[in-house]
């Protein structure tokens, strides 16, 4: 009986910890990705947000293979639901490293367009980029990219 009890828990758990994630990274990567197609004057740029939203179906898919768990004698599950799942996890294990390799060229395309990327206060943060470079210091406070040396007299410090 314990077993049963230790194995119900599991599944609820995976459940829930997989609706919070699925709950808190796909609306802010969505919204970074959207921003990228509508072309708007300042959009945030996280090069993680393609590769998290690409995995979310997997999410999904595995989510779904735990409801699937209630409805079976054993609490687990059929066969024939792995074999397509798994078919559906290497495709899309395959997209999610190609969205890794192309997530870095994204960024390379905005050097490219009428995009200014803004200073960054982290390595491993995203980077706003604008279409007008005065708006830069007032989206994360960081004094913008220089040419020479001293500070920018149009810049409010």
């Amino acid at each position: 009986m314990a077993e049963k009890i230790k194995h119900f828990s599991y599944i609820i758990g995976g459940i829930v910890a997989l609706n919070l994630i699925l709950y808190f990274f796909v609306p802010n990567c969505v919204r970074d990705i959207v921003r990228l197609f509508i072309g708007e004057d300042i959009i945030y740029y996280n090069w993680r947000s393609l590769p998290i939203l690409i995995s979310m179906p997997m999410v999904l898919s595995i989510e779904i293979l735990l409801i699937s768990c209630f409805f079976t004698k054993d609490k687990k599950v059929h066969p024939v639901m792995m074999k397509y799942v798994n078919k559906f996890g290497v495709s899309i294990c395959i997209i999610f490293f190609l969205s890794v390799f192309c997530s870095p060229i994204i960024s390379i395309v905005f050097a490219f367009s009428s995009y200014h990327p803004c200073a960054s206060s982290s390595i491993f943060s995203g980077i706003y980029y604008v279409k007008d470079k005065t708006k830069c210091y007032g989206l994360n406070g960081v004094i913008p990219w220089k040419k020479g040396y001293g500070y920018n007299n149009d810049v409010k410090q």
